[in-house]
């Protein structure tokens, strides 16, 4: 969702894990798979996603529309976003884009909403550490998870399986039970991390994908940035707000599990600021 998003210059929604049913969708990884909601408008995407949620009455959900797009036009602006860099920024963004997003947030300081992030913040500083330590727990836990059903597969239709099927196969069989037992508990103690920095923001927010499409169809280019809030299992919208050289580059904005209401409602503001400076 949040990738393909910033390619096309649209809008994603990737709601919290679990939040829409994935029944009929045929699965890789358990604790991975999302369903999410492309669209032209932020509030097409909301209000689809909220008609497809099974799960909207759920203890603790905060899936629930606003009343009408006026009430949600009178938000006011996020009073603190969390900036967050992850290793992609050095080693996979060019120039432009990084220009992009740093003239983008000091937009945002200009709107009086304060930005902090691994320069100015410890706790950011220490969460941004954490991503680059367990940057390939997310893989590891899927190549471990889609032993059912595509195990099965390789020994019946090796030939039809991608090399990087047989790759990731061949990956999580090296994973045993204490070793995902353990990628789990990180993974726990990175969402505790999130939830306790979202507690004092209204959000996050980063890139949607390193850089414009790529040209051809034989890459669909990387997944470092909406692959951390994929592995966390929390919401993020794409928002298409950036251009670099007549193309699309999206923003990433995200926010904590069960918090769907409060993402939209920085998002949708965030969209309105946009279309006001045009």
């Amino acid at each position: 969702m949040i990738r393909p998003a910033s390619y096309c210059g649209v809008v994603g929604y990737k709601p919290t894990w679990g939040l829409m049913p994935t029944g009929g969708v045929h699965p890789v990884s358990a604790t991975h798979d999302h369903l999410g909601v492309l669209g032209a408008t932020i509030e097409d995407c909301w209000v689809t996603a909220t008609l497809l949620s099974a799960n909207r009455n759920r203890a603790g959900m905060e899936l629930d529309l606003l009343p009408d797009t006026g009430t949600a036009g009178r938000t006011a602006p996020p009073r603190r976003l969390v900036r967050l860099y992850l290793n992609a920024w050095e080693s996979e963004v060019a120039d432009d884009v990084k220009s992009a997003l740093d003239n983008y947030v000091a937009h945002l300081r200009e709107q009086g909403i304060q930005i902090i992030d691994k320069h100015n913040n410890e706790q950011v500083a220490e969460l941004e550490a954490l991503f680059a330590a367990y940057g390939e727990d997310s893989m590891d836990i899927v190549a471990h998870e889609m032993h059912w059903p595509f195990g099965q597969y390789r020994e019946q239709y090796r030939e039809m399986l991608s090399p990087r099927i047989l790759e990731l196969l061949e990956r999580g069989e090296r994973i045993d039970a204490q070793t995902y037992d353990r990628l789990l508990h990180r993974r726990d103690h990175a969402r505790a991390m999130v939830r306790a920095i979202a507690a004092q923001t209204d959000g996050f927010l980063t890139l949607a994908a390193s850089g414009t499409a790529p040209a051809g169809l034989e890459y669909t280019g990387s997944r470092s940035f909406p692959a951390v809030w994929t592995w966390l299992g929390f919401p993020a919208f794409t928002l298409p707000l950036l251009a670099v050289d007549g193309m699309p580059v999206g923003v990433q904005v995200m926010h904590r599990d069960y918090q769907d209401s409060a993402l939209f409602r920085a998002a949708y503001w965030l969209s309105q600021d946009a279309q006001r400076d045009i």
